[in-house]
């Protein structure tokens, strides 16, 4: 597979890569979308990509990346398609684009822990590029005149490692 905007890497080798991010101190895991492959990094690609997309055929679970409460779940024809956000407190935050489906006793307000499964991977919204998590990590204050959009985005291969 094709990897379109790869974290950058100093070889053509398998390069093994910590499975959490420290973010503010919260720890998150980097891959919410267990035994897949990243399919799209961070960044400028023709557009600005604000999260990282994970393939996995056949498809599978998509878990939260830390303990937290969802903020956040709706469905946006436009772009994500069935889309949830969880907020981990210390001004941190995830969302989980393109589900399938989000596991149906999920509701806003509600606790989750880390590895919990949120839903299973899709293509729904603007998708098309066949099944896939859109996987975002942001920062700042959500009670900011823009919400979600206001807040900074966040590369987690950037923050790689536990918290101390």
């Amino acid at each position: 597979m094709r990897v379109s905007n790869a974290p950058k890497t100093s070889s053509g080798k398998v390069q093994r890569q910590s499975a959490l991010a420290c973010l503010n101190n919260i720890e998150l895991l980097i891959n919410p979308a267990p035994n897949s492959c990243l399919s799209s990094g961070f960044g400028n690609k023709g557009r600005k990509h604000r999260g990282i997309d994970y393939h996995k055929r056949p498809v599978g679970d998509v878990i939260a990346a830390c303990n937290g409460i969802i903020r956040t779940i709706t469905y946006r024809q436009k772009d994500f398609g069935n889309w949830l956000v969880i907020d981990h407190g210390a001004n941190v935050y995830t969302a989980y684009g393109h589900l399938a489906k989000v596991n149906h006793n999920l509701r806003v307000g509600m606790a989750i822990k880390q590895g919990q499964t949120l839903g299973i991977m899709g293509e729904t919204g603007n998708g098309a590029n066949g099944l896939h998590l859109h996987f975002e990590v942001r920062k700042g204050n959500v009670q900011n005149p823009k919400g979600w959009w206001g807040l900074t985005a966040v590369d987690p291969f950037q923050l790689a490692g536990q918290c101390h």
